[in-house]
């Protein structure tokens, strides 16, 4: 939508503002909805159909809101799958991109999927419906309180990011904010069984790292394509867009995959219908405080690794820029010479 480095910033800023709170609405109220069903799969089934119907209505709605930005070039070919890999591949900037993006998703959604086990069987003992009486809002689940903090601090933050991310570059941004979420991320395994308060304090603090994660990589990715653009002179989003999406729903599914098969290789046992105490046993809540815990932490590491060799700054995407627009300049100029040359063709 903008090729302005720091416009990118403030728009990824906005989208996540709206993709946090969506967030939050779902985290709140979602595990409600599964305490009012007469059994917890009920529950979930009844949530995933509230919020899957949902979720399909603004994908309609982009139709009619977002437009093109008229390119220089189109590419008229169809690649094959394995010439938009190497494609993409060439471009160095987009190798450290989308490794950030993988590792810091991963993160996300491994300490999203680890977390609900963590509050039921570390914090609240095994009891599948766990709840609190909140001031005003009566009550609630813990789940529903934990990830509404969690979500809120997240939501609240995103501006600071946004900010960061223009007082200073990207990925330095994107480093400190990472390095804040790693440290929180190690803190997890200092909290005792039935600690739900110090449980809430780390999920504040947690929402600031994740808002990190939310802004900044989203917001870098875009910058690779001028890049591409400088070196091959064709703009290829599509082609960049697909493969780093293609590769992040192959190792996020892979990731998610092993940390459940994980938790089963040391003990987890599906708790049976019905029952409202289930505790599991001491091997598998180490190995759920472990996921929770320092199985983020190690996947923050890798991305803080590769943000720090990140090769495109401010300055280098300016110069890329400039190069560009010159290229452009001398493009039309030669159309307008070869139009008053051949003014009849």
């Amino acid at each position: 939508l903008t090729p302005d480095y720091d416009e990118r910033t403030t728009l990824t800023t906005w989208r996540m503002a709206f993709n946090l709170v969506s967030s939050l609405l779902t985290a709140v109220v979602a595990p409600e909805i599964v305490k009012g069903a007469p059994t917890l799969q009920q529950g979930y089934t009844n949530a995933g159909i509230i919020f899957g119907a949902m979720a399909i209505l603004p994908f309609f709605a982009l139709i009619f809101v977002t437009r093109n930005i008229p390119s220089i070039d189109y590419v008229e070919d169809n690649p094959s799958i394995t010439e938009s890999f190497k494609a993409a591949w060439k471009n160095v900037p987009f190798r450290y991109a989308t490794g950030i993006h993988l590792l810091n998703w991963m993160a996300v959604d491994l300490v999203a999927l680890m977390l609900p086990f963590f509050i039921t069987y570390w914090i609240e003992g095994g009891r599948q419906v766990a709840e609190v009486t909140v001031p005003v809002l009566g009550k609630m689940t813990t789940e529903s309180i934990l990830f509404g903090i969690f979500f809120t601090t997240a939501a609240a933050t995103v501006p600071l990011w946004g900010w960061a991310a223009h007082r200073f570059e990207k990925h330095t941004a994107y480093i400190a904010g990472m390095a804040f979420w790693f440290v929180v991320q190690l803190v997890f395994l200092t909290m005792g069984q039935g600690q739900r308060n110090y449980a809430f304090l780390l999920a504040f603090f947690a929402g600031i790292g994740v808002s990190t994660a939310h802004v900044i990589p989203d917001s870098m990715f875009p910058d690779v394509m001028e890049w591409d653009e400088l070196f091959t002179g064709h703009r290829r989003e599509g082609v960049y867009y697909g493969v780093r999406a293609f590769i992040r729903k192959v190792t996020t599914a892979v990731a998610l995959g092993v940390a459940l098969q994980v938790l089963g290789i040391f003990g987890y046992r599906q708790p049976p219908p019905g029952i409202e105490v289930f505790p599991q046993s001491a091997q598998t809540l180490t190995a759920i405080r472990i996921l929770a815990g320092p199985g983020g932490a190690i996947l923050l590491t890798g991305a803080i690794t590769l943000a720090f060799f990140y090769p495109l700054t401010r300055a280098k995407h300016t110069r890329v820029r400039r190069l560009l627009d010159r290229r452009h300049a001398l493009a039309a100029a030669a159309v307008l010479t070869e139009e008053a040359e051949n003014p009849i063709e």
